[in-house]
């Protein structure tokens, strides 16, 4: 058995999904997780120059804001990414077993003068 050009270009593109999918979980994550020290650096500075009480108009604004703001930044789908990396490893799995079956099979010796 022989490994086409074919072979490797899917294992190539295969790999560079799973390092564009692993790109994006990270980039997801990170963005969640700086979004959230943003609004808690924000809510201190505001803290120190907003006085304690506000009006009954003040406090539904400030309940709207915020419920808009969570919406915003919740709504990352890491869920899907990590099926999806889950499916990629699943996939270059197989492939590298069959690769390394291939390879071992074509590191064989054979002796030419046994055949005769």
């Amino acid at each position: 058995m022989e490994i086409t050009i074919l072979e490797l270009v899917i294992v190539a593109f295969a790999t560079f999904g799973v390092l564009v999918t692993a790109v994006i979980i990270f980039m997801e994550v990170e963005t969640k997780y700086e979004a959230k020290a943003f609004k808690k650096r924000q809510a201190e500075e505001e803290a120190k120059r907003v006085p304690l009480e506000f009006t009954e108009e003040e406090l539904e604004v400030r309940r709207k804001l915020y419920t808009l703001n969570k919406q915003m930044f919740d709504h990352i789908p890491t869920s899907y990414y990590m099926n999806q990396l889950d499916k990629d490893v699943q996939f270059l799995t197989k492939r590298l077993s069959k690769f390394k079956t291939l390879q071992l099979q074509l590191k064989e010796p054979t002796n030419p003068r046994e055949d005769n």
